[in-house]
C-alpha cells in the first residue's frame, strides 16, 4: 500500500488552469512516479484501446439511454430475468452484466445506436478516403488502414532500413514512406535513423524498432559502415594553364564519431551532431539538396582541384627535386586540418584515399617538354664547351708566356759566361742563334704534345 499515490501529493494546479490542463498535468505527475513509465507506443495504443473499447461504446450507449428516457421506458430488469429464464447460455451471466445488454441491445433502444454506428462509420470512411486523394494513395484500403491505425491502433504499418536505404519493393507504397507516423521503423544494425516534425527534427535513433508519432517522418538515414567513393576521371588546369586528367582516384569515408570509439558494445559510434551536420549541412542544387555522399565527394574534388591549381604540371608530372613527391603531398594536404574542418562541417571524416595518376591532355606537351629539356642540355653543354674553350686559350697563352720567359732566360744565361772583351762578335752571334733554336725546338715539340680543342 506504500507505493499507491496519494492525491494529496500531487502539486496544487493554479487557478487559471482548465480542466482538461489539470487533467493533463495530473496525469503527467503521476507517469512520472511510476516504477517503468510508459513509451510513445504504449501510451498510443492505450489510447487506442480507449477509443475502441470505452469511448465508442459510450457514445452509443448513450443514445441508447436517451432513446430509452425520452420514448421508450424499457424495463431492463424484467427483461433480463425474462431472457435468463428462456436462455440457458445466459444463466451464467452475472445480473448487472446480463441487465445491461438487456438494456442496449433489445429491438426498441437498440435502433437508436443504429444512426451513431453509421454515422462513425461513414466518419472514418470518409477520411480514409480524404487521405487516400491527398496523398496519393493507390487505392481505398491503404487510406482505410491508416484511418484505423491513427484512431485504433490497429494494423500498425512497418518499414525496413538497411544498407541506408527504405527495404521498399519496386511499384510498392508503404504508408511510413508516404504520410509518416503512427508506424514501427524496423533499423537494422549499421544504420541511424533521424526522425522528423513537421518543422524541425525529433529525434535521433540507431538499430531497433522504434515507434514514429502520427505524422512524424523518416528525416535522414545514414549508414554507419565505411563509405567508398571512385574517381574514374577528373580534369584540371595547373597553374602554368596546361591541363591535367586525374584517373582512378579512390577513398573511403564515414560519419563522423568525433571522441566515441568502436567497442563491442557500440560497433557502430557515431555523434548526433555529425548526424545533424550530415542532414542540414548540404549544398543545394537546382533540383534540391545534393546527397551526402555526392557532397562528401564533392569536397574531396575540391581539395584535389585547389591542389592541382596551385601548382605547376612540371612539379606533378615530373619533379626536378628527388625529395618531393606531389601523390604524397596531396594525400597529405586531403589529411590537413582546413580540409577536415570542412567535412566535419558537413559530418564526415575521411579514412583514406588513393589519389590515383596524373596524365597531361594536350599531346603535344610531352614533345614541348622534351624541347625544352633539350634546349636547356645543349645550352649547358654549349657553356662547358665555351668554358673548357676559354681554359684552354688560358693555358696556350699561359703557355706562351712562360716560354718567351724562359727564352729570356735562357739566354740570359748562355751570356754570363762570354767574356764581350775578347770576344768575336760573329761567335756571340751564333752563340745566340744556336741557343734560341734550341728553345723554340723544345717548345714547338712541347705544343705538338698538348691536346687539340674541340672543332666549333
Amino acid at each position: 500500500m506504500s507505493d499507491m499515490i496519494n492525491p494529496e501529493d500531487l502539486e496544487e494546479p493554479e487557478e487559471s488552469e482548465s480542466p482538461l490542463q489539470r487533467l493533463e498535468r495530473a496525469a503527467e505527475e503521476i507517469e512520472s512516479r511510476l516504477p517503468f513509465p510508459p513509451s510513445e507506443s504504449d501510451l498510443q495504443e492505450l489510447g487506442g484501446l480507449i477509443r475502441l473499447f470505452i469511448i465508442i461504446p459510450a457514445i452509443l450507449a448513450a443514445f441508447a439511454f436517451l432513446g430509452d428516457i425520452l420514448f421508450e421506458h424499457v424495463d431492463a430488469v424484467a427483461l433480463a430475468q425474462h431472457i435468463r429464464e428462456i436462455n440457458p447460455f445466459a444463466r451464467p451471466l452475472p445480473d448487472w452484466m446480463l441487465t445491461v445488454m438487456a438494456f442496449l441491445f433489445n429491438g426498441q433502444n437498440f435502433r437508436y445506436m443504429i444512426a451513431p454506428t453509421t454515422a462513425i462509420i461513414l466518419v472514418i470512411f470518409g477520411a480514409a478516403n480524404y487521405v487516400r486523394n491527398v496523398y496519393h494513395l493507390p487505392d481505398f484500403k491503404m487510406g482505410l488502414r491508416y484511418v484505423i491505425a491513427s484512431i485504433f491502433a490497429l494494423r500498425y504499418p512497418r518499414l525496413e532500413i538497411d544498407n541506408g536505404l527504405k527495404k521498399i519493393k519496386d511499384g510498392e507504397v508503404n504508408l511510413l514512406d508516404r504520410i509518416g507516423g503512427p508506424g514501427y521503423a524496423l533499423v537494422q544494425p549499421g544504420n541511424a535513423v533521424m526522425f522528423r516534425t513537421l518543422r524541425e527534427p525529433s529525434r535521433m535513433r540507431g538499430s531497433g524498432a522504434h515507434f514514429l508519432l502520427p505524422f512524424e517522418t523518416i528525416g535522414q538515414i545514414a549508414s554507419l559502415d565505411e563509405q567508398h567513393g571512385r574517381l574514374d576521371e577528373l580534369q584540371v588546369t595547373t597553374r602554368d594553364g596546361f591541363r591535367v586528367m586525374l584517373r582512378e582516384v579512390q577513398f573511403r569515408f564515414r560519419i563522423d564519431a568525433q571522441n566515441w570509439q568502436r567497442t563491442l558494445e557500440t560497433p557502430y559510434p557515431y555523434s548526433e551532431e555529425s548526424f545533424y551536420n550530415m542532414a542540414y549541412n548540404l549544398s543545394v542544387r537546382d533540383d534540391g539538396p545534393r546527397p551526402w555522399k555526392a557532397t562528401v565527394r564533392q569536397m574531396v574534388v575540391g581539395a584535389i582541384m585547389d591542389y592541382i591549381n596551385s601548382h605547376d604540371i612540371d612539379f606533378l608530372t615530373a619533379p626536378r627535386e628527388k625529395e618531393r613527391d606531389p601523390r604524397r603531398e596531396l594525400k597529405n594536404e586531403l589529411f590537413a586540418q582546413a580540409v577536415s574542418q570542412r567535412m566535419r562541417r558537413a559530418g564526415a571524416s575521411l579514412l583514406w584515399i588513393d589519389v590515383g595518376f596524373f596524365d597531361v591532355v594536350e599531346p603535344d606537351v610531352d614533345q614541348k617538354r622534351i624541347d625544352l629539356w633539350k634546349a636547356d642540355w645543349v645550352g649547358n653543354a654549349k657553356v662547358s664547351l665555351a668554358y673548357g674553350e676559354a681554359k684552354r686559350m688560358a693555358y696556350l697563352e699561359l703557355g706562351r708566356a712562360e716560354a718567351q720567359a724562359e727564352l729570356i732566360m735562357s739566354i740570359t744565361h748562355a751570356l754570363e759566361n762570354v767574356d764581350f772583351a775578347r770576344g768575336n762578335p760573329q761567335n756571340l752571334r751564333s752563340i745566340l742563334l744556336s741557343r734560341t733554336a734550341q728553345i723554340l725546338e723544345a717548345i714547338s715539340s712541347e705544343n705538338k704534345d698538348l691536346p687539340q680543342g674541340p672543332k666549333t
